[in-house]
């Protein structure tokens, strides 16, 4: 249901144009500033209760958000079954409900659109934000690993702030286009702190995708921009982290023991050396359980009681380990939730990054429109390859993270197009 905003009401999306640059700008600084997304989404429930009582009909999603609602609807309810089949703790049904909630941004966003310029300016301002704290812990503080505080959990905030480096990316590449050169200096700048930020935070999963998706956006943009520009702007990234990596001996000493601890593990010696070698045990240890229970599962209790049990076999050598989770978000939602749980996980990445390629696809004429595609995009897929090495969704603001920005990402998105089509209208009755 398209709803035109209203006018008379501008300092509200004034508010919510404020609320998302304190988001980005102190996500990985603040404490649980990954939680300010649900202030929109409150907004957004009351916006729907007020409006459906009101006009006495209920204010229904736009069509193409439907996907949204399906994928984010059938991830909740497979926890719901969990809880039901497995008994567990109605606890666990804290961080999927969110996904349901932020669900109202929808609604809200076709009343109070948001400015697609602020993200050029408080996206990269978050990137310095992170690298900064980052340099200030290591270098000031002396702690070993960056983003690692009382309020901070190294591998959340680390992959967190590669994220932000990798939309500054996005956005500097927008600025090129549109010839926005201090703008997109301030992008490029937020794309090597936003880097910076998780490789001091010696968070290694939040480093694998970040080479394909770099260059993924050089080969997109290499009918518009030179040869020679493209090359300058590899040399000033790879020149600024190498000064950082060369300088940080913690980084170049995580790189180098990951062959030796796969080598340790392969050759069937256990040695607590790292984190590398006891994940492979913890994944050995998933794998052994989803081959027992593949349809249902164990549930989250019965999970962690199943991993003691193995170490106990001497199955797998994981000790203390069997206390927490897995450590890679698919083999730990197959192992507690079965095959529904793994497919249910799968949906709520793959519909919604489905929605953004096809967004990208059919709007090559308007490039913010492609450009917030393309920042879903990167924002699905970084949060896919994070789950790789850790239980992203597992914490509260992986959780937060994740969804308010996939449903912000192409709420904006929806916006944007329907402003679109209303300058192209007028443009053609000018034009008659």
């Amino acid at each position: 249901m398209q709803i035109a905003p209203i006018s008379s009401h501008k300092y509200f999306s004034t508010l919510f144009n404020i609320i998302i640059a304190y988001f980005f700008i102190t996500l990985v600084v603040i404490p649980k500033a990954y939680s300010t997304g649900i202030i929109l989404a409150i907004f957004g429930f009351l916006l729907f209760i007020v409006y459906s009582c009101k006009n006495k009909n209920i204010l229904l999603p736009q069509k193409l958000c439907i996907a949204f609602f399906i994928s984010f609807g059938l991830y909740f309810l497979i926890y719901v079954l969990d809880v039901i089949t497995h008994q567990d703790s109605p606890r666990i049904l804290d961080n999927p409900s969110r996904s349901l909630f932020f669900l109202f941004i929808f609604f809200l966003l076709q009343f109070f659109p948001l400015k697609f310029s602020l993200l050029l300016y408080v996206i990269p301002i978050g990137g310095i934000a992170s690298a900064a704290m980052a340099y200030y812990q290591v270098s000031i503080l002396h702690y070993e690993r960056a983003l690692h505080s009382s309020f901070q959990m190294a591998i959340q905030h680390g992959d967190m702030s590669m994220s932000l480096g990798m939309f500054s990316a996005g956005l500097f590449f927008y600025c090129c286009q549109k010839r926005l050169i201090p703008l997109a200096i301030l992008n490029l700048i937020g794309t090597i702190c936003g880097m910076i930020g998780s490789f001091l935070s010696l968070s290694r999963g939040g480093w694998l995708l970040m080479p394909f998706i770099l260059l993924t956006l050089i080969y997109i943009n290499r009918n518009i921009l030179s040869r020679k520009f493209i090359l300058v702007f590899l040399v000033i990234i790879t020149i600024a982290l190498s000064s950082i990596i060369a300088k940080n001996h913690s980084i170049t000493s995580r790189i180098e023991v990951i062959y030796t601890q796969i080598q340790n593990f392969y050759q069937d010696k256990y040695v607590n050396d790292g984190s590398v070698t006891p994940r492979l045990e913890l994944w050995k240890s998933g794998i052994f359980a989803i081959k027992e229970r593949p349809f249902f599962g164990w549930g989250y209790e019965g999970a962690r009681i199943n991993r003691q049990e193995q170490d106990k076999q001497g199955l797998v050598k994981i000790g203390s380990l069997a206390l927490s989770h897995v450590h890679n978000q698919y083999i730990n939602d197959f192992v507690e939730r079965g095959i529904l749980g793994f497919l249910s996980l799968l949906g709520i990445f793959l519909l919604p990054l489905w929605k953004f390629f096809k967004s990208y696809r059919e709007n090559q004429n308007n490039i913010e429109t492609k450009t917030l595609a393309l920042l879903g995009i990167i924002h699905i897929t970084s949060v896919m390859s994070y789950g790789l090495t850790q239980v992203f969704l597992g914490h509260n603001s992986g959780t937060m993270f994740y969804f308010f920005l996939t449903v912000l990402f192409y709420a904006m998105l929806l916006e944007n197009k329907k402003q679109q089509k209303i300058y192209n209208k007028r443009q053609e009755i000018n034009f008659y």
